[in-house]
């Protein structure tokens, strides 16, 4: 296979982790504010995440908005002897030395046992139902597919994964306001002490409905003590792409509103949790008021939406807490919200917490390049410890990005598929994370004394695999594999042909399509294709033995002012050099007689017939033109020419049109899905490539209109290429025409995504290669069942 060496230019930041922590839904309100407890003592545990847990499987919306969150860690929370006597007192029998301890034994021997040492008997998620629960994402895990941190506990040891944080004194102050949720909704804004050295609560005074409803919509104005701040020492949100300020209300009172709340809080920072309900009336004005004030500050509508109550209900309580507020605009008559339902939240871009001034560093690395589109690194990372971080190195993830070659994020790819060759892969772990490879920055065989800043993180040498490499690995992950078709890989040698897709693709969509056009025809008869108006033998296009051929009169008569005449004898001349083109005479044999195109190549003194084989000298009687000197004539190489009869051009005109909203890269077209072991396809697929939110795959048609003779067979169909995104973990389906969609092939579309199994995105895209403007219509995201 050939190599070259080429630069990337890599993109290196250092982040605290992304921490996910699984909660069982029974009584998930203690276990909520128990990891709470836990984020507040953990670096960066200011930017994790509660996952609410029902029947061993995360609520769609929920998951969905994980999948974007990323976690590098997805964890559970152990449970010890004390835990369970908070939660059911005299559950568990305890028997010391024979005796049942009851009262006051009971009690003092629970309180030394959780003192000293925090024995536990169990785990909320089993290890087996855990890994059930991460199958769906990228986070890092063990040889054997294990989660790298299997269970935390607030007062427990900290895993090496991860760094324990002391709080400010100051900053330890426990806020209650006599509702549970509530003061789980203010915990998730402002962390949660383990050990508070102050108490405000609404009851005595030293706390006001207005605080707490101005920490709930991230009032800044507001100062209290915030266990989160000491979370976030050395640490500045960083965006990432255009991120939505506008605020978003999570309503409804239930496990799965906070984790949405959450979730969307820590990828975009403008998740606000309301477990309000009509009976919280005293504090309906501050929270108008505080709402409002957070509208403002945004200068643009908010969203509301929730897991649990209706469009209705979210509609009617925000009326209640807009009529509520003391001090309003009579001129405002304009409702400022939406409605948005959870499973369509949705945003370009994200932030994370990342170290002070170690988020955009920029390396030029030596890297080689496969036939196949994957590159590894030539030589080692080159990164250096920060110098005044006090937190352990095995404590942070180094995030890696090449912009020109994404990663498909997919759990079916393992860190080893994202290592060189010769990399060690015990020197640390890696992970796909969105479109960069992340690792973690602590080394297997570090040793701190004396280390220096260049040997005290890992330096790993990355490998970037190939879109197709990817698609495989993902495949294979749920019994299929994927391979071009024979359509792929006359595509592959017309785009080598002429010297790269995108300069295909140029062509195809410029200005030099009509000279393409001109060279293709799908007439097979021999003798003269153009006729009239001007079109005499020196300007007219052939056919001869099914070959289009073009003299040059031709092209230029027909580009007429699309194309200079110079261009065109230059575009001639560069396609020709590369086998793109063919240039030749169109000869006669003088025993036969035959008609038929000789390549320049065939022809010298003497040319042989391609007929019967006979010998013939180039005299005047065997070029068609007896009077004058022989014209020279133009044809494409037969394998770009079956590619354009047989529309392969549309697919790369899709991922043009495609990309002017959203940039592809590492594009594959014409793929086959089979289960293993069958030859026959279950789906074919006629473009994939990597967007900027993720993997993208499509139909595309010439006409507008899908496949099959009734509505049955084309929603079967786009059901098929759904599935297959499902496959291959797309985030995008498109459907793309030269025309415009008819009215059948829409029908079949939404019904084929109203029963998806999952939450699809579909993107529909019209006149191709036309110069109208892009007619891009997107289904974001409906409600499968």
């Amino acid at each position: 296979m050939t190599q070259s060496m080429e630069f990337a230019g890599l993109m290196a930041s250092l982040r605290a982790p992304r921490v996910a922590i699984a909660i069982p839904d029974e009584d998930w309100e203690y276990f909520a504010f128990r990891g709470m407890e836990f984020f507040s003592r953990t670096w960066g545990g200011a930017g994790g995440v509660l996952l609410p847990v029902s029947q061993g499987r995360f609520a769609p919306a929920v998951a969905r908005l994980l999948r974007h969150y990323d976690p590098d860690y997805l964890t559970t929370l152990q449970v010890t002897v004390g835990d369970r006597e908070a939660l059911q007192p005299g559950l568990l029998p305890i028997t010391v030395d024979g005796k049942t301890l009851e009262g006051q034994e009971r009690k003092d021997f629970l309180a030394q046992t959780e003192e000293h040492g925090r024995q536990v008997i169990a785990v909320t998620i089993g290890r087996d139902s855990l890994t059930a629960l991460a199958s769906d994402l990228s986070t890092f895990g063990d040889d054997d597919g294990d989660q790298r941190i299997y269970s935390v506990h607030p007062m427990g040891s900290m895993p090496s994964e991860l760094s324990a944080v002391e709080g400010d004194h100051a900053h330890q102050i426990l806020l209650e306001s006599g509702d549970e949720l509530v003061d789980l909704a203010i915990a998730i804004r402002n962390g949660r002490p383990i050990s508070p050295l102050e108490v405000r609560r609404i009851s005595d005074g030293s706390l006001s409905h207005r605080e707490v409803a101005g920490l709930l919509t991230r009032d800044d104005a507001i100062q209290v003590g915030s266990p989160f701040e000491a979370t976030r020492r050395g640490l500045s949100w960083i965006s990432h792409g255009f991120v939505r300020k506008s605020p978003v209300l999570v309503l409804g009172r239930t496990a799965n509103d906070m984790a949405i709340a959450m979730l969307w809080d820590r990828l975009v920072g403008t998740g606000i949790w309301l477990p309000f309900t009509g009976r919280h009336k005293r504090w309906h004005r501050w929270l108008g008021s505080a709402v409002d004030w957070s509208r403002l500050r945004a200068d643009r509508k908010f969203v509301i939406t929730s897991a649990s109550w209706s469009e209705e209900q979210c509609m009617d309580f925000m009326r209640r807490l807009w009529a509520a507020r003391s001090m309003w605009d009579p001129s405002e008559t304009e409702e400022p919200w939406k409605y948005v339902p959870p499973e369509e939240l949705d945003s370009p871009g994200r932030i994370d917490l990342r170290l002070n001034d170690r988020w955009d560093e920029r390396f030029a690395v030596p890297v080689t390049i496969s036939g196949d589109g994957s590159a590894e690194m030539a030589t080692t990372f080159p990164l250096l410890a920060p110098e005044d971080l006090a937190n352990s190195p095995r404590g942070w993830i180094v995030d890696t990005e090449w912009s020109e070659h994404p990663i498909h994020s997919h759990p079916a790819v393992r860190g080893s598929d994202l290592m060189a060759s010769v990399q060690d892969k015990y020197e640390t772990f890696v992970r796909p994370s969105g479109r960069s490879i992340s690792f973690e920055s602590g080394r297997f065989d570090f040793v701190a004394s004396g280390a220096s800043k260049y040997g005290q993180l890992a330096q790993p040498r990355l490998r970037w695999p190939g879109l197709m490499n990817t698609l495989g690995l993902a495949a294979a992950s749920s019994g299929h594999r994927v391979q071009s078709s024979h359509a792929g890989r006359t595509g592959r040698l017309a785009s080598e042909l002429w010297r790269g897709r995108e300069r295909l693709a140029d062509d195809l969509a410029g200005s030099r399509r009509v000279l393409l056009d001109a060279l293709t025809t799908t007439k097979t008869k021999n003798g003269p294709i153009d006729k009239g108006d001007g079109v005499t033998n020196e300007n007219a296009r052939l056919m001869v033995s099914g070959i289009c051929v073009v003299p040059l009169a031709a092209l230029e008569r027909i580009a007429d002012s699309a194309v200079a005449r110079p261009g065109i004898r230059s575009w001639l001349d560069e396609l020709i050099e590369a086998g793109a083109i063919r240039m030749g005479l169109v000869l006669e044999c003088a025993i036969c007689p035959w008609p038929d195109f000789y390549r320049i190549d065939e022809v010298g003194t003497h040319f042989d017939c391609k007929r019967c084989g006979s010998r013939n000298a180039l005299a005047q009687e065997r070029w068609r033109d007896p009077k004058g000197e022989p014209r020279w004539y133009y044809s494409l190489h037969p394998t770009v020419t079956q590619f354009l009869q047989s529309n392969g051009d549309v697919p790369i005109l899709a991922v043009r049109q495609f990309a002017a909203a959203r940039r592809a890269y590492d594009v594959e077209f014409e793929l086959e899905i089979l289960v293993e072991g069958e030859i026959r396809p279950k789906v074919e697929i006629d473009f994939a490539f990597m967007s900027r939110d993720g993997l993208v795959i499509g139909e595309a048609k010439s006409v507008g209109k899908l496949d099959g003779q009734n509505e049955k067979e084309r929603v079967r169909d786009v059901t098929k290429l759904l599935d297959a995104a499902e496959i291959l973990g797309a985030r995008e389906v498109c459907f793309a025409t030269t025309m415009t969609w008819g009215s059948e092939s829409m029908r079949a579309i939404d019904i084929a995504v109203g029963r998806a199994r999952r939450a699809v995105t579909v993107s529909i895209l019209e006149q191709l290669g036309s110069s109208a403007p892009a007619a891009r219509r997107v289904l974001h995201n409906p409600a499968g069942p």
